[in-house]
């Protein structure tokens, strides 16, 4: 029966992921923000064991309307940082960040957003919870000050899967 749970999870998973963009278009200027999103790849870490059955992180940046599409997040290798994902995005934004996972009998799928200031750099974290997991976004300013970001809730359109917005009216 887990086995049967597990797997329609993957399915359904991978069905929705096909839609996501790539090759997201990283901002040129001095006061962009820099985020660093977790590796999909990477067998360590606190959800990446054996049982992993499939993991992806996705990201979007925030239009006029509150809402963005969502881009697959890719691994090349000079854009890894200590099994991070690094990438620019522009500051005074929303950022939104999607994770899923599917475990043995667990499906985490987080969707947030937060605010980019100019020259902070974002980590996205994991952690979980009783029934799957949650985001956690630490911010580090030039000066080495750090402090945790509240991540808000975001809204994903449940048509497509790949836009995200602040409010739900705005799908």
């Amino acid at each position: 029966m887990t086995r049967r749970i597990a797997l329609v999870g993957i399915v359904i998973l991978l069905v929705a992921s096909c839609g996501f963009k790539k090759g997201y278009k990283a901002p040129v200027s001095e006061k962009s923000a820099t985020l660093y999103l977790p590796n999909p790849y990477s067998k360590s870490g606190l959800f990446s064991t054996e049982n992993t059955r499939y993991t992806e992180v996705f990201f979007g940046v925030s239009d006029n309307q509150g809402c963005a599409e969502l881009y697959s997040a890719d691994v090349p290798e000079k854009k890894l940082r200590n099994g991070y994902i690094e990438q620019q995005v522009p500051h005074n934004r929303n950022v939104f960040v999607k994770y899923l996972q599917v475990m043995n009998r667990t499906v985490c799928n987080a969707t947030g957003y937060f605010y980019t200031n100019a020259k902070v750099s974002y980590k996205v974290l994991v952690r979980p919870t009783q029934y799957g997991c949650r985001l956690e976004i630490k911010a580090t300013q030039e000066n080495g000050i750090s402090f945790t970001v509240p991540v808000q809730q975001a809204y994903t359109d449940p048509w497509r899967g790949v836009r995200v917005c602040t409010t739900e009216a705005a799908l």
